[in-house]
């Protein structure tokens, strides 16, 4: 085979769509959802023999053919799947899948489609087999003669593409320029306060910096990074007399998912008085990143 222009990129040239799936895979050769809430499966509002996809984006791997490449498919709004009735006598394990159908290669249907497979019941029921082309979002245990699906029965199984796996960079960051004087107990500092969303499974790495000074010579100063009342991290110096010190600090945490507030707090030690010293050449601040899964 002769060497292939690269898609798009070009201004002259055909771009066969195989070319485009390829380009795609190596861009992210690890199929699966792309962001965390992703096409979540979830029991119905009123549990009934039915099933809710969520919205969202993912990325399907071709099956069928070692020069298929990968589809991106979206869902724009929740989804409500029907569940097969159940087995009179033994359960059974069902599948959601989110799969590829393209004519190129089977049958004559060309569409991507999110849809149960059934299993079969058994006293001790296997997964049924994966469609081609297709990644699983989730199991769903249908019992014995019941006649509704209910949270626990449904077990998350959905893969993370590339995008997910790989860091997600800066989540959240402040800083201060100005003065924060009189310090003689423990103190939040007024602006180095940040507030971030984090997804599932993910570890979070928080960066902080402040400069002080004491008014009486060998004070120690201590820096905290907290989340609430909790001490994540320290840093502590000895102060001088007038002349600001700098305390960094840098904790890695893997928090539950959700909103997450973490701050910046500075205590003396010793006697006198401190004051914290900041410039804009110098701020006090506070960096919150996302540096990958956990």
């Amino acid at each position: 085979m002769a060497a292939q222009n690269p898609p798009y990129a070009l201004q002259t040239g055909f771009h066969g769509a195989e070319l485009f799936r390829r380009m795609l895979k190596a861009s992210s050769p690890v199929a699966g959802i792309v962001a965390t809430g992703d096409l979540a499966v979830t029991a119905n509002g009123t549990p009934n023999m039915s099933v809710n996809v969520a919205a969202g984006e993912a990325v399907v791997h071709g099956s069928e053919n070692t020069a298929q490449g990968s589809y991106y498919v979206r869902n724009d709004a929740t989804l409500n799947l029907s569940i097969a009735a159940s087995d009179p006598t033994n359960p059974r394990n069902d599948l959601v899948v989110a799969k590829v159908q393209d004519a190129a290669y089977s049958g004559a249907t060309n569409a991507w489609s999110l849809a149960v497979v059934t299993g079969t019941p058994a006293a001790s029921p296997a997964d049924p087999a994966t469609p081609a082309n297709a990644i699983v979002l989730a199991r769903v245990r249908v019992d014995a003669a019941v006649t509704s699906v209910v949270a626990g029965k449904i077990t998350d199984l959905r893969p993370k593409s590339t995008a997910l796996t790989a860091p997600l960079g800066i989540l959240g960051y402040a800083q201060v320029t100005s003065l924060q004087s009189g310090i003689t107990t423990e103190v939040d500092i007024t602006g180095l306060s940040v507030s971030v969303a984090v997804g599932t499974n993910r570890r979070i790495k928080i960066t902080a910096q402040l400069s002080a000074a004491s008014s009486v010579t060998d004070d120690v100063g201590e820096m905290y990074i907290k989340e609430g009342s909790t001490r994540l991290q320290s840093s502590h110096v000895t102060l001088r007399n007038a002349a600001a010190l700098t305390m960094t600090a840098v904790v890695l945490v893997s928090p539950s998912s959700g909103s997450h507030t973490y701050k910046i707090s500075f205590a003396r030690v010793g006697s006198g008085t401190a004051n914290t010293s900041v410039g804009v050449n110098d701020p006090g601040l506070i960096l919150v990143e996302d540096v990958g899964p956990a």
